[in-house]
């Protein structure tokens, strides 16, 4: 009897371990229909197993973010595939910048940031916040759902725009034609983006049969939001309260620069581990210096970086990194190279 009750309390420690694995509360919300014509997604899917490391990168990047996003899709009944979109779009990178002007994890437009509230000025940007992003993209996928009627055409539409998908349907509609994504004349990055994500899904769902080696998330946040009421200085918050510089970017990437500026940025988001410690030296964090330094920051290149998109993190110019780091060429960048960035100070 003995044996047996522990081989049961065994079982119940591996299912309860099992239960406590943000992966398994994410497969359990999977609901996107399959497209028609499965032959993109199985082509997808190949990719991915042939480049496993790819997916087990992106998912590193994912950790600090995936809990929250998945907890707001899961209020607002969604299928927890939307919680994948910033992996298609972003990689999870929230420095991405590209080349139409798309910023964030979500690669939210500037255009459609406005209307959805998030507002952007020299030292912030709301499209990089990752709580005001979130509720924006998550908002804009609502309206679409409600305009077009489902899900697959909902995400087509946020990545090829409203205008392109009524055309496509309306063309389809005109000649007969089933209006199932599948059968719409799209962009190509439109129709492999439902691909990608539908076969995302799938190896998600069961990375062994991928060969994809995905470490556990513990379900429970990772972050928490700080109400700090006051500017400081990120070096010098580092310095008190033992969060990295880095930490600090990766939870707040809408600010730029080095000082948090609370008026502009509504939330200031702390490692869950660290609230108690930050709120307890909040009080003793001084005001960011008004002299006007020049500010040198050692950047890493990431996955998925670009010229502009650093810039724009840092409130910079492309060329006035290429000159500093006597870059010759936007296509220069290499993961895991420094870059010394000398941030003049604002007249």
């Amino acid at each position: 009897m003995k044996l047996l009750a522990a081989l049961l309390l065994s079982f119940w420690l591996i299912g309860a371990h099992a239960a406590e694995d943000l992966w398994d509360n994410l497969r359990g919300g999977f609901s996107l229909p399959a497209p028609e014509d499965a032959s993109g997604v199985e082509k997808q899917e190949a990719w991915y197993a042939d480049h496993p490391q790819n997916i087990e990168n992106i998912a590193d990047n994912a950790k600090r973010y995936l809990y929250y996003i998945v907890s707001e899709v899961q209020k607002r009944g969604m299928p927890t595939e939307i919680a994948l979109v910033p992996m298609i779009e972003s990689g999870f990178n929230p420095l991405v910048y590209s080349r139409y002007h798309a910023a964030g994890i979500w690669q939210i437009l500037p255009g459609t940031g406005k209307h959805f509230g998030l507002h952007t000025n020299g030292k912030y940007d709301g499209r990089q916040d990752i709580v005001a992003a979130t509720r924006a993209a998550l908002d804009y996928l609502s309206h679409l759902h409600d305009l077009f009627g489902d899900w697959p055409l909902a995400l087509a539409a946020y990545n090829a725009g409203e205008g392109t998908l009524f055309r496509a349907l309306n063309n389809n509609k005109a000649k007969g034609l089933e209006t199932d994504i599948s059968m719409l004349t799209l962009p190509k990055e439109t129709r492999l983006f439902y691909d990608k994500l539908f076969a995302l899904r799938n190896v998600l769902n069961e990375p062994e049969k991928f060969g994809v080696d995905l470490s556990p998330i513990p379900d429970e946040p990772y972050f928490t939001s700080v109400q700090a009421g006051k500017d400081f200085d990120i070096r010098t918050a580092s310095r008190i309260t033992g969060i990295s510089e880095s930490e600090f970017s990766l939870l707040n990437p809408g600010i730029k620069g080095s000082v948090w500026t609370a008026r502009d940025a509504k939330s200031l988001l702390v490692p869950a581990d660290k609230a108690d410690e930050f709120a307890s030296s909040l009080a003793s964090l001084p005001p960011p210096s008004r002299e006007r330094k020049a500010l040198q920051v050692v950047y890493a290149v990431r996955k998925g970086d670009t010229l502009s998109g650093i810039a724009h993190r840092f409130g910079m110019k492309p060329s006035e990194i290429m000159m500093q780091n006597r870059i010759k060429s936007t296509k220069a960048l290499r993961i895991g190279s420094r870059l010394v960035l000398v941030q003049r100070p604002t007249p």
